[in-house]
């Protein structure tokens, strides 16, 4: 055999070719990388804290984080963020750069330098923590409410930072969403799966979106029609009674989301997930008992 690795076609003349059944493998492209990862996740969705969009009622400011990534046009940053806490259960991946520029975005990848500006930006804020070298990097998390604190679940110890939380299905990204929208469509995703976790439609008026998230009435606006042209956001005109107008009447408008990022769905992804957890641990609970009940016997 030479020093390439090719055996020549003459060696097998006498015998069968023992590498006949080994194939070359190709490289996973974006999409599937990024769906594995998902996957390897098992839970189906990402958590992330209400503080990082809005501040409880207690602050008396309500804009958060958020609204202040959107005002300084940190779309990468915000997209990496997102990432980095849908693949948070696989503390320890590590990804060349040029893998995780590819899968931030499958359809329009970063360059490296934005890549490393987004890194720089969410460490910056306290958001993120990168690991490893320049060869292989890991992205860790940090709490979102940019304290700089490790990242805990919000189902477990430190729940209450940030008064609640909601999900962002994984289906977000396996089904392209967030390549497809831009900041502003990104900011407004957030802002009605924040403002539909308890409650399946919600109102808030344009003109409060700077006092209540920091965000411009344009930007709102322009957000809704990115989730609008994705067939994920409905929208209900209500016509109510205003004594004050010539007609009596004026509109109010009401926002949801539609499957799989309804409050319904994201309920039944929790629910399945939680159901999941429990079957595990009953799996391990009954084999346990059974290595005690044999070294019983034994003894």
């Amino acid at each position: 055999m030479n020093l390439s690795g090719h055996v020549p076609d003459r060696i097998f003349d006498a015998m069968s070719d023992p590498f006949g059944d080994i194939e070359d493998q190709s490289p996973q492209t974006p999409e599937e990388l990024r769906t594995t990862l998902l996957g390897n996740t098992r839970r189906g969705y990402a958590t992330l804290r209400k503080v990082f969009v809005q501040q409880p009622n207690t602050t008396g400011s309500r804009p958060s984080i958020l609204g202040s990534m959107v005002n300084t046009r940190q779309e990468t940053a915000l997209r990496l963020l997102l990432l980095a806490l849908a693949l948070e259960a696989l503390k320890d991946e590590m990804l060349p750069p040029r893998r995780w520029t590819e899968i931030l975005n499958t359809a329009h990848p970063c360059s490296p330098d934005q890549f490393t500006r987004a890194l720089d930006q969410l460490e910056e804020r306290k958001l993120l923590q990168r690991t490893g070298t320049n060869r292989l990097i890991g992205l860790t998390p940090l709490l979102e409410d940019g304290s700089g604190n490790a990242y805990t679940s919000p189902t477990a110890a430190g729940a209450d930072v940030g008064k609640g939380f909601f999900i962002i299905p994984n289906q977000a990204w396996t089904t392209g969403l967030i390549d497809n929208l831009r900041l502003p469509g990104l900011a407004m995703l957030l802002v009605t799966l924040h403002d539909t976790h308890q409650r399946p439609s919600f109102q808030v008026p344009l003109d409060k979106m700077p006092d209540w998230y920091g965000i411009s009435e344009r930007t709102a606006e322009r957000g809704y029609n990115e989730l609008l042209a994705q067939n994920v956001l409905l929208t209900r005109v209500q016509m109510v009674a205003a004594p004050r107008t010539p007609s009596g009447l004026r509109p109010i408008t009401h926002r949801a989301l539609a499957d799989p990022y309804s409050k319904d769905a994201r309920e039944a992804l929790q629910a399945g997930a939680r159901a999941r957890v429990r079957a595990q641990n009953a799996t391990t609970t009954a084999k346990v008992r059974k290595k005690r009940k044999k070294k019983g016997a034994k003894a």
